[in-house]
């Protein structure tokens, strides 16, 4: 089963540069990065491979930045991003 969590606002510096730290120490590895516009909303959306599962993460203007993969592992990479805010 996959979840998706919204971990905080898209222009959040802090929580993005905490989920790139979280990420690579964990050993994520991109598989493939898309951006774009449509209107006011600004979009980016990675697909990274960590532990042999794929794991989505997206910044969308209005909606967050989320991270969306297998229940497990978007729950602890969650917990460890949220944790690193202090």
């Amino acid at each position: 089963m996959r979840k998706k969590i919204v971990l905080g606002n898209e222009y959040d510096v802090a929580l993005h540069s905490n989920l790139v730290e979280v990420l690579k120490s964990e050993g994520a590895q991109t598989v493939s990065v898309a951006s774009g516009v449509a209107g006011s909303q600004d979009c980016e959306f990675w697909v990274m491979e960590l532990a042999g599962k794929q794991l989505r993460v997206e910044s969308e203007t209005y909606i967050g930045l989320s991270i969306e993969g297998e229940i497990e592992l978007v729950e602890k990479l969650a917990t460890m991003i949220i944790s690193r805010r202090g």
